[in-house]
């Protein structure tokens, strides 16, 4: 008699086993997904309009993603140096003073540093420089100093997952990239 049961209690608890081996994957999938939810996807870029006789530059960080990005920090590169963002304004603008029309350069700065939260589908206008076309060689000059800017912006999840975003990655780095 013990022998007939037997092969059922061994079908019994290769069953159980395989029905707790399917939910502990069902509890993984299921912790994905709740990762994915909230998953934010900051892009920054340089971008470019015109409106009559000005032409506008500037610097957009948006979040892409479906969840909050919280910013954990900011890389600047400027000519090969790391600096603040607002340094490196207020480098250009007093290395280029002494061109008559750059004592009147308009531009605006937001703040995007640590501890800033980026909402799902949001963008900050982080630079915006306007130009004006009948002014060529200070374009050219203003030109040319926004595009050595390297920005790299550091950003996690509500679940803590971290990554980072640049604009002019260095060669071979990609434009997002998941850290932990």
């Amino acid at each position: 008699m013990l022998s007939q049961q037997a092969p059922l209690a061994i079908m019994a608890t290769v069953v159980s086993t395989c029905a707790l081996c399917v939910s502990f994957y069902q509890a993984h999938l299921a912790r994905l997904q709740q990762f994915a939810s909230v998953w934010p996807y900051v892009s920054v870029g340089g971008h470019n309009s015109s409106n009559g006789n000005q032409q506008a530059w500037g610097i957009t960080v948006a979040n892409n993603g479906l969840g909050p990005a919280i910013v954990e920090g900011v890389t600047v590169r400027f000519k090969d140096n790391n600096m603040s963002f607002q340094t490196m304004i207020d480098t250009f603008v007093a290395q280029y003073s002494r061109i008559d029309s750059l004592r009147d350069l308009n531009y605006a700065v937001s703040s995007v540093e640590k501890g800033v939260v980026i909402p799902a589908g949001e963008k900050i206008e982080w630079l915006s420089v306007n130009l004006i076309y009948h002014n060529q060689p200070r374009n050219k000059i203003i030109f040319e100093h926004l595009q050595q800017i390297e920005l790299t912006v550091r950003y996690k999840s509500l679940y803590g997952e971290v990554w980072e975003s640049c604009m002019r990655c260095r060669d071979g780095e990609e434009p997002v990239v998941k850290l932990k």
